[in-house]
């Protein structure tokens, strides 16, 4: 696993820059727009979808956990801190910090004293004050990455002979990644089993955890296979296409198991 975190970055940057070097914006603007249209609004119904489906099932009722130590109160954040750091996040200043750290808010409890008038007499009083900054996590700014890399292969496709030689070096890139890639994949199983046999070993009463782990999956099954794949997607297909929606399933079963082996893994 720890070799897989290792060439993640490079396959993002050298992938994204030799794909988007390829296309036209100006030709495949109207397909990027009805793409990113159905992303945006898959995203949004997904979202709704688990809130009220958490909100019902509650898969995580009467599970105890550890708060993170550190002095920093993440519940604390306000829709727009999170709306403001997801656009820090997606121009970051520059591409190396965007590999290592992703900008957040954070509120650090401090403890401000004033004197208080009580009954005639001045007494300190001791309060908690919540103080705002903006801060850095130690983790990879996947969303930064991917647009800076895609501005870099845009303009290097539109910079002509003088490109060239910046996108064949990216493209030699991604070749050699995606082989390493190959070589690397096949030790995944064993890097997940390991990952769940560590968390296993560290639990006490292993059936809560069991009990939790089989909502969470009937949920993510209930929502994602059964809601919107069956129901929502099979709907969409036949409106636009006037088509049987089986078609859909059988041209698109093999995507969506990659798909889930990757997010599984």
């Amino acid at each position: 696993m720890r070799i897989l975190k290792c060439i993640i970055i490079p396959l993002i940057v050298c992938s994204v820059i030799d794909g988007t070097s390829s296309t036209d914006p100006r030709t495949n603007g109207k397909v990027g727009l009805v793409a990113l249209t159905y992303m945006i609004i898959s995203n949004s119904v997904g979202v709704v979808l688990g809130i009220l489906l958490c909100v019902l099932v509650k898969p995580g009722a009467g599970l105890v956990r550890e708060e993170a130590e550190g002095g920093v109160d993440t519940k604390s954040l306000t829709t727009m801190d999170i709306a403001a750091d997801f656009i820090r996040n997606v121009f970051p200043p520059n591409m190396v910090g965007a590999a290592l750290q992703v900008s957040q808010t954070q509120y650090t409890p401090t403890q401000v004293t004033s004197l208080v008038n009580i009954s005639g007499q001045l007494v300190n009083q001791t309060t908690t004050v919540m103080s705002r900054s903006l801060g850095t996590v130690s983790s990879t700014n996947i969303l930064g990455l991917i647009v800076i890399s895609a501005a870099l292969g845009i303009a290097a496709s539109q910079s002509g002979e003088q490109g060239r030689p910046f996108l064949a070096f990216f493209k030699a890139g991604a070749h050699i990644i995606f082989t390493l890639f190959s070589w690397v994949k096949w030790t995944t199983p064993v890097g997940s089993a390991s990952l769940i046999a560590a968390s296993l070993a560290g639990l006490t009463n292993l059936g809560p955890a069991f009990r939790f782990m089989g909502l969470f999956s009937l949920l993510v099954a209930m929502g994602n296979l059964l809601l919107i794949q069956l129901v929502g997607l099979s709907t969409v297909f036949f409106l636009v296409r006037r088509q049987n929606p089986v078609l859909l399933f059988l041209h698109g079963c093999r995507a969506w198991l990659i798909a889930f082996g990757a997010i599984n893994s």
